[in-house]
This record gives C-alpha cells, structure tokens and sequence, in this order.
C-alpha cells in the first residue's frame, strides 16, 4: 500500500471512530436527560441557543472561554513531558487573590497601571503555588498529582478562610471580599456585553505556544517526553524543565483567576476556580496537546459550560448536569483514544 493510500486509510479510519465516539456520546447524554426525566432534544435545543443563539449568549460562552483556553494552554508544555499538573484550581485562587491585593490597594492609580500590576501578580501568585509541587518533583521524584492536588485544598481553604475573615466584603455574607474599583475592571469590547479584552491574552497565549513548538525548547520538550533516557543523553536538564513546565501552568492559571476576577465577578470569590480548574485540564488533553487543537476544545467546553448555564430555565434541568457530561465526553474520548492506539491511527 502507498504512502498516500494509507494515510487516507488512517484518517478514514480517524474519522469513523470519532464519528462512533460523538454519536456514543450524544446516546448516553440524552439518556442522562430521560432519565432526568427531562426532554433530551428540548436540552440540546437550549445549550446550543444558550451558547449560540445570541450576541449576549456568543459572549457569555467567549467570557468562559478565554480563562479555560488559558489554563490548558498553560498546562501543555508540563504534560507534553509525562507530568499531571492538577492543581489549576488552587493557582487560579493564588492568582486571583494576589490580583485582589494588587486591585483593593493600588486601586487609587490608573487603570494603565493598575491592569498590569494585577495581571503580573496573578501570574506571580500561580507560579509559586506551583512552585513547590515543581521543586518536589524535580528534587526528591514526590508525584505531582499528588502534591498539586494537596496544593489545591491549601490554597483554597486559605482563600475562604481570608474571605471569612480578614478580606472579608463590608456587609457581604457570602465568602467574598469588598468590590473592585471601576478602574481595575477588564475592559469589555461592546457596551452592554461582559466579553473583555483578555480574549487577547489567549491570542498571545496561542501565538507563543506556535513559536515555542518550533523553538529547539519544543524540540526539548519532545524528547524529554518520548524517553528521560534519551533527554539526559541529549543533555537535557530534567530538574530546570520539570521545575519551568509546572510554573509556566501556574502562572497561566494565575492569570486566569485574575481574568475571572477583574473580568467576571469584579470581586474576589472563595469560588473562583469553579468549574474551570479541572476543565482546563481536559480541555489540554481532548486538545490533544497541539496548540490549536487546545483552544478549540476549549471554545467546545466553553459552550458546553454557558449552555448548562441555561438548562435549568430553559428545560428545567440543573446546570450541575454539565458537570457529568464533561465527565463522560472525557471517558467516550479516553476510549476512543485506546481504540485509536490499537487500530494503529494515533500516534
């Protein structure tokens, strides 16, 4: 067989599994709904009005997507070699609480000022939530998953606890701290629409991810995940790359809990993480850990996310079902990727 004849066989092949992955995944999820005992066709109708059918819909799915992409493009050079970064949810609250320092206390300089000077903490406060997990790693082999994970419970018991006391809101009563000042506010792009300006951040996230694809650093990357063996021959310091990999997804999702923060709530919530922090990370994954791949996987739990968001007035079920299909995209695209393996088309 030809080069050509089998490469067309092998996305003939891509292509029909995927196509028996989506319809598998459609089945079970309106199976969730009849058992919901709501209509499935009438909740596929509002999730895809919800998150398309309007200008105010579009925006509200771009207002989730640009903290998501972010969080998984932050995470694709850390898993490109082996390692599991789970705790965006706690670097999205170190992020956002260390831009809600920046935001409350600067929050008599311009907003030129301001914006950065948040924006820069954020990525600060991710990075060194991550740190440690990274030093663990890369100095005494401590799984990251695991120490990411207790990370997670640290740093956001920590944010609830200043939110209950310290940073508590004047006259709030839920775990919330005061109100932004205007000028710490992300800039929107059309009045009357919450869609900000950070969707620039995920152009420039996406934009460096090319370059770094390209650079000898991506080659790096590359190799040092097919075998440690043959990195360390080539040269490559494991340690500094475990150690930068894990802190550039820290850093990332830092920022994402600034964008939620200043673009979003305004103000700083115990809840901030929800529900990106774990969906970036499948998002990463169902991207298939190619740059573009990542952004458009996570524009697609975007979407999934705002259209659960109008599923309890639109088809009277709970919005908290979005949460089991996200679940259960992962687990049909999980299978799929072993049958892909198997039938020699992954690679």
């Amino acid at each position: 067989m030809s080069l050509d004849r089998a490469a067309t066989v092998a996305i003939g092949q891509r292509a029909g599994l995927l196509a028996v992955g989506i319809g598998v995944v459609i089945f079970l999820s309106s199976a969730i709904f009849f058992l919901g005992r709501a209509d499935p066709i009438l909740a596929f109708r509002v999730m895809l009005n919800g998150a398309f059918g309007s200008w105010s819909g579009f925006s509200e799915t771009l207002l989730r997507f640009s903290p998501l992409a972010l969080v998984a493009l932050g995470l694709v050079p850390s898993l490109r070699i082996g390692l599991f970064n789970i705790g965006a949810p706690g670097q999205i609250a170190a992020g956002g609480l260390a831009a809600a320092l920046i935001s409350l206390n600067l929050g008599g300089l311009p907003a030129y000022l301001v914006l950065p000077l948040a924006c820069l903490s954020a990525a600060a406060g991710g990075a060194l939530c991550a740190l440690v997990p990274a030093l663990l790693r890369a100095r005494l082999s401590v799984s990251e998953i695991l120490s990411t994970l207790v990370f997670n419970f640290i740093t956001v018991l920590f944010l609830q606890y200043l939110l209950t006391g310290p940073m508590k809101g004047y006259r709030v009563n839920l775990p919330e701290s005061d109100a932004f000042p205007a000028n710490a506010f992300l800039p929107t792009f059309v009045h009357g629409s919450r869609a900000h300006v950070g969707i620039l951040l995920v152009i420039a996230a996406l934009v460096a991810m090319r370059a770094l694809e390209d650079s000898p650093i991506g080659y790096r990357l590359r190799l040092l995940g097919a075998s440690r063996s043959l990195g360390r021959q080539a040269g490559i310091d494991e340690a500094h790359m475990i150690i930068a990999t894990l802190c550039v997804g820290g850093a990332a999702a830092g920022i994402a809990g600034w964008m939620q923060a200043a673009g979003v709530d305004h103000r700083l919530y115990a809840s901030i993480a929800d529900p990106i922090g774990y969906t970036g990370l499948f998002a990463a994954l169902m991207g298939g850990l190619q740059s573009i791949g990542v952004v458009v996987s996570s524009f697609f739990f975007a979407a999934l996310l705002r259209g659960g968001d109008t599923l309890q007035i639109g088809a009277d079920v709970s919005p908290e079902i979005t949460g089991v299909l996200v679940g259960l995209i992962m687990l049909v695209m999980a299978a799929m990727q072993a049958r892909f393996r198997r039938a020699g088309v992954w690679s």
